[in-house]
Parts: structure tokens; C-alpha cells; sequence
């Protein structure tokens, strides 16, 4: 069933990064407590994105302080934050985490 689908991903909430960073922020967001898991997501339409930015899914149980210190963690890793969303795992979600690539547009 979806809701089966989604649970089946790790943690409670997605939060969606959109960076342009001089260096891969992943490791850094890895040692954040709270965050469970990352995967980079690859542009739909095959030819990357082409300006810099990296797009980034963390699988996050959220608690007191979680998104201040990824935002911490951005500012310090030296990248600038494009986008930032936090939401509960869709169906889009658990498509990105099979597959490692964006919904076509």
C-alpha cells in the first residue's frame, strides 16, 4: 500500500537541501544526530544540473535543535542554501529512494 511504501523509508520526515557548496556536505550532515540517512538526487532529465547546486534528501527523525544544527552545518561546511523544505515522506520520496533520481518533470 503507499502508506506501507512510506514507511518503509528511513526515518519520520524528508528534508529536502538545495545547495551550492565548495565541498560534498554529506559527510558533514552524516555526524548530525537526528539525521539517519542521506542519498543525492540526481536531476530527471539526465544531464545534471549544470549550475553548481547539489540536491540532497536526508531522512530525519526530527527533535529539539535538528534543523539548526543542519543549517549550522551548511553555513560552516562554507555552501549556500537555495533551498530547504521539511515535510512527511511521499510517495515521490520513496521513489527518489529506489531509484536515486528526481520525478521527470
Amino acid at each position: 500500500t503507499p502508506l506501507a511504501l512510506k514507511r518503509s523509508l528511513p526515518g519520520a520526515q524528508v528534508l529536502d537541501l538545495w545547495v551550492r557548496a565548495p565541498q560534498p556536505l554529506a559527510p558533514r550532515l552524516r555526524e548530525i544526530a537526528g539525521v539517519l540517512n542521506i542519498e543525492p538526487v540526481e536531476s530527471g532529465d539526465g544531464d545534471g544540473d549544470g549550475d553548481g547546486l547539489e540536491r540532497l534528501r536526508l531522512f530525519v527523525e526530527p527533535g529539539e535543535g535538528l534543523l539548526d544544527r543542519v543549517l549550522a552545518s551548511v553555513r560552516d561546511g562554507g555552501a549556500d542554501l537555495r533551498h530547504i523544505s521539511l515535510a512527511q515522506p511521499s510517495l515521490e520520496d520513496v521513489y527518489i529512494h529506489l531509484t536515486g533520481r528526481g520525478l521527470r518533470e
